[in-house]
């Protein structure tokens, strides 16, 4: 099925989903829902080979996301071999996270530096849209949990902070892939080489982690 003839013009606006595969750096890319829509260049790769990428230069990118969103985001910074600064503490980009041993570092702001593009990549964990805390009896927990009152940290954080984002994503990987999922089934097109949840990812999440 053919979503929208004009989908396909600007492929990063198309709904999709990421298709990952921690093995093979060419096979991570956006895939749209339209299965009549090829998928965008590999940047990740074209970073890699020190690609002329005037549109990167300079950038600041803010992902809020949840734990899926941070381990794509991991993935990403290893595999272009940035420099990843130190989990921070959760209202001070210049206070590094004191205890890497301590579970809650998981949702501590982080920053990847490219520094070739001079392109900076900056996570800030959420825990999703509920409306009361549901997540605060987990090890891994930050307060707040609620994302209304968690959402004016960046204020704070970005006031101190010399760069301003360029970019702003509020995404949830683990909802997008559940939506991927039901798309599929309503019959949107079959995914070329996607990665589904497995039962482990889930479980994970469920976690807090």
């Amino acid at each position: 099925m053919h979503l929208d003839k004009e989908a396909c013009r600007d492929l990063y606006l198309a709904p999709g989903l990421w298709t990952s595969n921690g093995s093979s750096i060419s096979d991570n890319y956006w895939t749209p829902l339209d299965a009549n829509c090829q998928h965008p260049p590999n940047l990740l790769q074209d970073i890699i080979d020190h690609k002329y990428l005037p549109f990167l230069r300079g950038r600041t990118v803010l992902v809020v996301g949840d734990s899926v969103d941070r381990y794509a985001l991991d993935f990403a910074c290893q595999a272009v071999t940035s420099f990843e600064a130190p989990p921070t503490v959760l209202d001070d980009f210049s206070q590094p996270y004191p205890n890497n041993s301590d579970e809650r570092v998981l949702h501590m702001p982080r920053i990847c530096r490219i520094h070739e593009y001079d392109l900076e990549l900056i996570f800030f964990f959420h825990y999703g849209m509920h409306e009361t805390e549901i997540w605060d009896a987990k090890p891994t927990f930050t307060s707040p949990g609620i994302m209304d009152n968690r959402i004016p940290i960046l204020k704070t954080l970005f006031d101190a902070y010399p760069r301003k984002p360029n970019l702003i994503l509020l995404a949830s990987g683990i909802q997008s892939h559940r939506l991927a999922n039901q798309d599929r089934s309503m019959g949107f097109g079959e995914f070329r080489n996607r990665r589904s949840l497995e039962q482990h990812d889930m479980a994970t999440h469920a976690l807090g982690n």
